[in-house]
Protein backbone atom coordinates (compact mmCIF):
# COMPACT_ATOMS: atom_id res chain seq x y z
CA UNK A 1 0.00 0.00 0.00
CA UNK A 2 2.76 2.43 1.00
CA UNK A 3 4.71 1.73 -1.93
CA UNK A 4 1.45 2.57 -4.09
CA UNK A 5 1.09 5.88 -2.50
CA UNK A 6 4.92 6.87 -2.95
CA UNK A 7 4.52 6.15 -6.38
CA UNK A 8 1.36 8.18 -6.98
CA UNK A 9 2.56 11.30 -5.35
CA UNK A 10 6.02 10.59 -7.73
CA UNK A 11 3.16 10.78 -10.72
CA UNK A 12 1.65 13.68 -9.35
CA UNK A 13 4.77 15.53 -8.32
CA UNK A 14 5.96 14.56 -12.24
CA UNK A 15 3.03 15.78 -13.32
CA UNK A 16 3.30 19.09 -11.62
CA UNK A 17 6.94 19.44 -12.30
CA UNK A 18 8.52 23.02 -13.05
CA UNK A 19 9.40 22.58 -16.49
CA UNK A 20 5.72 20.95 -16.66
CA UNK A 21 4.29 24.36 -15.23
CA UNK A 22 6.66 26.44 -17.28
CA UNK A 23 5.58 24.39 -21.05
CA UNK A 24 1.66 24.68 -19.76
CA UNK A 25 2.91 28.92 -19.25
CA UNK A 26 4.21 29.10 -22.49
CA UNK A 27 1.63 27.29 -24.13
CA UNK A 28 -1.37 29.23 -22.95
CA UNK A 29 0.61 32.28 -24.11
CA UNK A 30 1.41 30.57 -27.53
CA UNK A 31 -2.79 29.90 -27.91
CA UNK A 32 -3.53 33.73 -26.70
CA UNK A 33 -0.65 34.87 -29.30
CA UNK A 34 -1.78 32.54 -32.05
CA UNK A 35 -5.76 33.83 -31.87
CA UNK A 36 -4.54 37.58 -31.56
CA UNK A 37 -2.31 37.48 -34.33
CA UNK A 38 -4.42 35.81 -36.70
CA UNK A 39 -7.37 37.58 -36.05
CA UNK A 40 -5.30 40.99 -36.61
CA UNK A 41 -4.09 39.62 -39.39
CA UNK A 42 -7.40 38.57 -41.74
CA UNK A 43 -8.72 42.07 -40.49
CA UNK A 44 -5.77 44.49 -40.53
CA UNK A 45 -8.27 47.32 -41.71
CA UNK A 46 -10.35 47.06 -38.28
CA UNK A 47 -7.18 46.71 -36.27
CA UNK A 48 -5.27 49.52 -38.59
CA UNK A 49 -8.89 51.55 -37.68
CA UNK A 50 -8.40 51.24 -34.10
CA UNK A 51 -4.74 52.01 -33.65
CA UNK A 52 -5.62 55.31 -36.17
CA UNK A 53 -8.50 56.25 -33.83
CA UNK A 54 -6.02 56.44 -30.81
CA UNK A 55 -4.33 59.49 -30.29
CA UNK A 56 -0.78 57.90 -28.73
CA UNK A 57 -1.02 55.37 -31.31
CA UNK A 58 -1.93 57.48 -34.48
CA UNK A 59 1.52 57.94 -35.86
CA UNK A 60 2.66 54.66 -35.78
CA UNK A 61 -0.65 52.74 -36.93
CA UNK A 62 0.72 51.63 -40.44
CA UNK A 63 3.48 50.07 -38.58
CA UNK A 64 1.86 48.74 -35.82
CA UNK A 65 -1.12 47.16 -38.17
CA UNK A 66 1.55 44.55 -39.13
CA UNK A 67 4.00 45.04 -36.47
CA UNK A 68 2.04 43.38 -33.56
CA UNK A 69 0.62 40.43 -35.14
CA UNK A 70 4.40 39.59 -36.29
CA UNK A 71 5.86 40.11 -33.03
CA UNK A 72 3.06 38.09 -31.45
CA UNK A 73 3.88 35.08 -33.88
CA UNK A 74 7.34 35.10 -33.31
CA UNK A 75 7.19 35.23 -29.89
CA UNK A 76 5.03 31.48 -30.35
CA UNK A 77 7.47 30.33 -32.05
CA UNK A 78 10.14 31.59 -29.21
CA UNK A 79 7.78 30.16 -26.53
CA UNK A 80 7.69 26.26 -28.45
CA UNK A 81 11.55 26.01 -28.55
CA UNK A 82 12.98 25.16 -25.28
CA UNK A 83 16.19 26.99 -25.42
CA UNK A 84 14.23 30.21 -25.96
CA UNK A 85 11.65 30.07 -23.89
CA UNK A 86 12.34 31.65 -21.06
CA UNK A 87 13.15 34.79 -23.06
CA UNK A 88 10.14 34.70 -25.07
CA UNK A 89 7.99 34.37 -21.83
CA UNK A 90 9.57 37.31 -20.36
CA UNK A 91 9.27 38.82 -23.73
CA UNK A 92 5.39 37.96 -23.60
CA UNK A 93 5.30 39.63 -19.92
CA UNK A 94 6.34 42.30 -20.90
CA UNK A 95 4.49 43.16 -23.96
CA UNK A 96 1.14 42.08 -21.78
CA UNK A 97 2.41 44.90 -19.30
CA UNK A 98 2.31 46.83 -21.85
CA UNK A 99 -0.69 46.67 -23.23
CA UNK A 100 -1.82 46.98 -19.58
CA UNK A 101 -0.26 50.23 -19.15
CA UNK A 102 -1.89 51.75 -22.48
CA UNK A 103 -5.41 50.22 -21.92
CA UNK A 104 -5.07 51.79 -18.60
CA UNK A 105 -3.69 55.05 -19.92
CA UNK A 106 -6.18 55.07 -22.40
CA UNK A 107 -9.31 54.67 -20.35
CA UNK A 108 -7.83 57.27 -17.48
CA UNK A 109 -7.37 59.32 -20.73
CA UNK A 110 -11.33 58.98 -22.64
CA UNK A 111 -13.16 56.36 -20.57
CA UNK A 112 -14.94 53.36 -21.76
CA UNK A 113 -15.62 54.81 -25.08
CA UNK A 114 -13.01 52.54 -26.68
CA UNK A 115 -12.72 50.06 -29.48
CA UNK A 116 -10.80 47.21 -28.89
CA UNK A 117 -9.02 45.16 -31.94
CA UNK A 118 -7.01 42.35 -29.80
CA UNK A 119 -8.87 39.51 -31.73
CA UNK A 120 -10.48 36.64 -30.77
CA UNK A 121 -12.21 36.16 -27.55
CA UNK A 122 -10.32 38.78 -25.86
CA UNK A 123 -12.21 41.39 -27.45
CA UNK A 124 -15.19 40.36 -26.18
CA UNK A 125 -14.17 41.56 -22.55
CA UNK A 126 -14.99 44.41 -20.92
CA UNK A 127 -11.73 46.85 -20.20
CA UNK A 128 -11.83 46.39 -16.83
CA UNK A 129 -11.92 42.30 -17.64
CA UNK A 130 -8.89 42.87 -20.12
CA UNK A 131 -6.78 44.76 -17.63
CA UNK A 132 -7.30 41.37 -15.72
CA UNK A 133 -6.54 39.36 -18.05
CA UNK A 134 -2.93 40.71 -19.34
CA UNK A 135 -2.19 41.06 -15.54
CA UNK A 136 -3.12 37.15 -14.78
CA UNK A 137 -0.23 36.52 -18.19
CA UNK A 138 1.96 39.34 -16.32
CA UNK A 139 1.74 36.92 -12.97
CA UNK A 140 2.38 33.60 -15.06
CA UNK A 141 5.13 35.04 -16.48
CA UNK A 142 6.76 35.92 -12.54
CA UNK A 143 5.41 32.93 -11.79
CA UNK A 144 7.52 30.92 -14.76
CA UNK A 145 10.30 33.05 -13.53
CA UNK A 146 10.23 31.94 -10.19
CA UNK A 147 9.91 28.19 -11.56
CA UNK A 148 13.19 28.54 -13.89
CA UNK A 149 15.10 30.43 -10.46
CA UNK A 150 14.15 27.47 -8.59
CA UNK A 151 15.50 24.78 -11.62
CA UNK A 152 18.62 26.59 -11.52
CA UNK A 153 18.82 26.37 -8.03
CA UNK A 154 18.79 22.49 -8.26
Amino acid sequence: METTLTTANKKTTAIFSAENIIWGIAHLFVAMFLITAISKLNNPDKFWGTLNGSQLLKPFANFLTYAVPIVELILCVFLLIKSTRKKALIAGGVLMLSFTIYIGLMLSLYGNDMPCSCGGFVQELSWTAHIFFNLAFVGLTWWAMKLYKRIEHT
